[in-house]
C-alpha cells in the first residue's frame, strides 16, 4: 500500500502502530531549495526553506488512523539515492492554517508561476486542496508542483534535517505522536485527539465523524468541505454558524452553501454527482 491509497481508503488500514514509511510521490528539486508550509500559501517568506542537493526526491509519510479519519503522523522528502537518512537537528519552523502541509522546490515553483500570474495560481491551489491530500499541478505553469498531505490540525512545529555523510539530504516533519497510547496530541501546536468530542462541532463532524446536527446536515457539511478550501470553510462557519445549536438554521445554511458551491464547481467544468 502507498500513502495515496491509504489516505483515499483504497486499502484497509493496518492495525496497531504504523508500519513504516509509505511512498507518496517523486519530486524534482532542480534549484536545491526544499520548502515546507501551508499549501495555500506557497511563498518562500512563509514556511521553511532548506538548502539541499539538487535532484529527484522521494516524498513519503507514515499514516495514522483516528476514528474514521486517516491522517499523516510524519512526512519526509529524501534524496532518492539515500534510502536511510538520519534525522538531524531542527533547521527551521513551519505551520499551517489549513490542516495540510505541502512540500515543493519553492524557487522552481515561484519561477514557474512568475509575478504576473495574479489570482490564477491561488485559485488553482484552492481548487485542488479540497480533498486534503494530493499533488498541486497548474496546467499553465508546469514547473509548479506541490504534493501535500493532511496533518490532523492547524498549528506550527519544527522542520528537521535528514542527514547522510554529514550533509542535509532532505527534511522531515512530525505532526503527531505515533504511539497508540493516551497521549496523541499533535506536535504541531494544537491538541486534536486528546480533546473530548463536543469541544468543536466542525472537528467532530469532519474528523471524529461524530453526529452533531443530524445525518443530513453533517453530510452536507462534509460535502461542503470537499468543494472549497479550508479557509473558505472556516470563514463560512464563523460567519454563518458560529456557536449556533439550532439544527434547522444550520441545515438551511448548509443547503444554501452547498448549492452555491455546486453551481460554482459546475461553472468551472467540474462534474458533481
Amino acid at each position: 500500500m502507498n500513502l495515496r491509497d491509504y489516505l483515499s481508503r483504497k486499502g484497509k488500514a493496518p492495525k496497531g502502530k504504523p508500519k513504516g514509511w509509505l511512498y507518496f510521490c517523486h519530486l524534482d528539486v532542480s534549484t536545491g531549495t526544499l520548502w515546507a508550509g501551508d499549501p495555500n500559501i506557497a511563498d518562500a517568506t512563509d514556511g521553511c526553506v532548506v538548502e539541499v542537493p539538487s535532484g529527484k526526491y522521494v516524498v513519503e509519510g507514515i499514516g495514522k488512523t483516528f476514528n474514521a479519519a486517516r491522517l499523516v503522523s510524519k512526512l519526509r522528502a529524501r534524496l532518492e539515492c539515500i534510502e536511510n537518512p538520519v534525522v538531524g537537528d531542527a533547521v527551521g519552523d513551519t505551520g499551517t492554517d489549513s490542516a495540510m502541509i505541502g512540500i515543493c522546490d519553492i524557487k522552481a515553483f515561484e519561477a514557474a508561476c512568475g509575478p504576473d500570474s495574479g489570482e490564477e495560481v491561488q485559485e488553482a491551489i484552492e481548487s485542488q486542496t479540497g480533498t486534503g491530500f494530493g499533488i498541486v499541478t497548474i496546467e499553465k505553469f508546469p514547473g509548479a508542483v506541490m504534493p501535500f498531505v493532511p496533518t490532523g490540525s492547524d498549528g506550527s512545529g519544527p522542520v528537521f534535517a535528514l542527514i547522510s555523510d554529514g550533509k542535509c539530504v532532505g527534511i522531515e516533519l512530525s505532526f503527531m505522536e505515533e504511539d497508540d497510547g493516551a497521549d496523541t496530541s499533535t506536535l504541531f501546536g494544537h491538541v486534536m485527539e486528546s480533546e473530548v468530542a463536543g469541544g468543536d462541532p466542525l472537528t467532530d463532524i469532519l474528523l471524529r465523524r461524530v453526529k452533531v446536527f443530524g445525518a443530513e446536515t453533517d453530510n452536507l457539511i462534509r460535502k461542503i468541505k470537499d468543494l472549497c478550501c479550508h479557509s473558505e470553510l472556516q470563514e463560512w462557519w464563523t460567519q454563518e454558524i458560529g456557536a449556533s445549536k439550532d439544527r434547522a438554521l444550520v441545515l438551511r445554511k448548509a443547503r444554501t452553501k452547498y448549492d452555491e458551491l455546486v453551481k460554482r464547481a459546475r461553472a468551472n467544468g467540474w462534474e458533481i454527482r
